[in-house]
């Protein structure tokens, strides 16, 4: 929640600290369980510790402020939440389901292929991600009929951009 406050404050500066500070504490605890221990259960249980401390940290410390929003607004934004996050399970794991069906048929050696083959393209869809995260508080900014009447020419543009990125 905090992440898409600041993305949608267009606070790029503050999440890209936020973003890092986590990246940060996990793989420091991830690598010094590794070493300490080297026990994979230990390492699994360090990295869900920590991504719950760093996800947590910016909540506690920037507290979000309270604004006065009408109910029925509220509950717009609740349904959009809820879709949202139940849209994002099945995309997670339809993203991850042809890793586990690889090794699950193939083996382990295929499947290491199978991701250094996808390796690129992967990267290539964080970048457009990253483009999104952008795109989107520009779009918040302007009324619904004109962001109605110019997406189709806009995403025209921005599939070009895409496609000649590739």
């Amino acid at each position: 929640l905090i992440f898409a406050q600041q993305i949608g404050a267009q606070q790029f500066q503050k999440n890209t600290f936020w973003h890092s500070l986590k990246s940060v504490i996990t793989t420091v605890s991830i690598i010094a369980t590794a070493l300490l221990t080297g026990d994979i259960l230990y390492i699994l249980i360090a990295f869900l510790v920590s991504n719950l401390i760093a996800n947590s940290l910016p909540f506690f410390i920037n507290k979000p402020e309270e604004t006065v929003v009408e109910k029925h607004e509220l509950k717009r934004f609740e349904n959009y939440a809820k879709h949202t996050s139940i849209q994002n399970v099945f995309i997670g794991a339809a993203n991850q389901l042809d890793k586990l069906l690889i090794f699950q048929w193939l083996g382990a050696k295929e499947l290491a292929i199978y991701a250094f083959a996808t390796a690129l393209p992967d990267q290539y869809k964080g970048i457009t991600k990253t483009i999104d995260m952008l795109i989107m508080p520009r779009f918040s900014l302007h009324k619904e009929e004109d962001v109605r009447a110019n997406i189709k020419r806009k995403s025209i543009i921005y599939f070009i951009f895409l496609f000649a990125c590739a």
